[in-house]
């Protein structure tokens, strides 16, 4: 599943413990905390599923690694720089 950054999507209303000093503070400036927590929130997820791609693929990787080691880059040949 991907998370977007699309702002229509439905909301759901979730309870979160957060310190009494921080939810001030947030008020204080006018901050939108439930905004700020999903960003977060999408955020690490992004993070998470990135990591978990890496360890998923890392056999694939290292491979195709192994193989540009022995063979050269593809097309090597044709770069101008």
């Amino acid at each position: 599943m991907i998370l977007t950054e699309e702002k229509r999507t439905p909301r759901r209303a979730t309870n979160l413990s957060l310190s009494a000093e921080a939810t001030r503070r947030a008020r204080e400036y006018g901050l939108n905390i439930s905004r700020i927590a999903e960003d977060a929130i999408v955020e690490a997820v992004r993070r998470h599923e990135g990591e978990l791609w890496k360890q998923e693929n890392a056999e694939a990787i290292r491979s195709y690694n192994e193989w540009v080691a022995e063979e050269g880059l593809p097309f090597a040949k044709f770069r101008q720089f």
